[in-house]
């Protein structure tokens, strides 16, 4: 009967120590789905702003065809000219190149703007065609609002649906309802003069700061549903391909909550996550 009562407790212990690791294995495979389509899908907004806000107002651009300064393949295109709206920038990146910032992009976005860039009430709809960035292949309709400009920040109201995300074999579905805050270089443009009759380039793009909050929900490779909440901040800036900062909720459907914690500002593919009190490390 002893035996038993061992073996017994031995099963309930195993059972006990596979049904953990299945729920932190759920919660980081979620929190590793969603910090990869919000960048994917923070790349393709920081594009379009790379083209329709270079130094002009869409209104007053005078050519139909240019390139993107930040890239080496990619061109822009804009129709109509002139000053009424709306307006469809292209982007154009062919069969892909490497751009200022390090990162492989190909395929095409396509951009229909209601007024300038910069222009408070202006909505932009964003569709995508074969575009990658690095690895991963984001689809689906993003539709962005500009809420105005307060101080030295601009906020965008931005809906992700029908958002699709693939690399290496792996697949999710996602959709977000968040506020994009340009809280940092809002002032400064590739174009920007640096103070010796020069342009600042790069340095230029590299101050812009962007802050994301709001409410994400999906599915993981597996269909296996989520949602997840920003508890504070995420911080993303240009030239940084991975989230840098702030904390979010990830609930796994029948899973517990995991709270995930993207550090203090470096870039890096480096996060935690907290399950149940017990912190777990894991790669974004």
């Amino acid at each position: 009967m002893r035996f038993s009562y061992i073996a017994l407790a031995s099963l309930v212990i195993a059972a006990s120590f596979s049904s953990c690791k299945k729920v932190v294995h759920q919660n980081i495979q979620a929190a590793n789905n969603t910090s990869v389509s919000l960048t994917a899908f923070d790349d393709v907004l920081k594009q379009v702003g790379h083209a329709a806000d270079n130094g002009v107002a869409l209104d007053m651009v005078q050519d139909t065809l240019w390139p993107l300064y930040t890239s080496a393949c990619a061109m822009v295109s804009l129709q109509p000219l002139g000053s009424s709206y709306p307006k469809t920038l292209t982007i154009d990146y062919g069969n892909g190149c490497v751009g200022l910032d390090g990162q492989w992009r190909s395929g095409t976005i396509v951009a229909v703007f209601s007024g300038d860039y910069r222009a408070e009430g202006t909505e932009i709809t964003i569709e995508l065609t074969d575009y990658m960035v690095d690895q991963y292949s984001p689809t689906g309709i993003m539709t962005v609002n500009n809420n105005g400009t307060q101080d030295t920040t601009m906020t965008f109201s931005v809906s992700v649906t029908e958002g699709h995300v693939e690399w290496d074999g792996k697949a999710v579905k996602w959709n977000a309802e968040l506020t994009r805050v340009w809280s940092g270089g809002v002032a400064t443009g590739f174009y920007t003069d640096n103070g010796s009759g020069d342009s600042l380039g790069v340095d230029g793009l590299n101050d812009d700061l962007y802050l994301i909050t709001g409410t994400i929900n999906g599915n993981d490779r597996i269909e296996h549903p989520y949602s997840a909440e920003i508890l504070t901040a995420l911080q993303l800036q240009t030239g940084c391909a991975y989230i840098q900062m702030g904390e979010l909720s990830i609930h796994p459907t029948n899973y517990n909550e995991g709270v995930i914690d993207y550090g203090d500002g470096s870039c890096n593919q480096q996060a935690t996550i907290e399950i149940d009190g017990q912190v777990y490390n894991f790669t974004m």
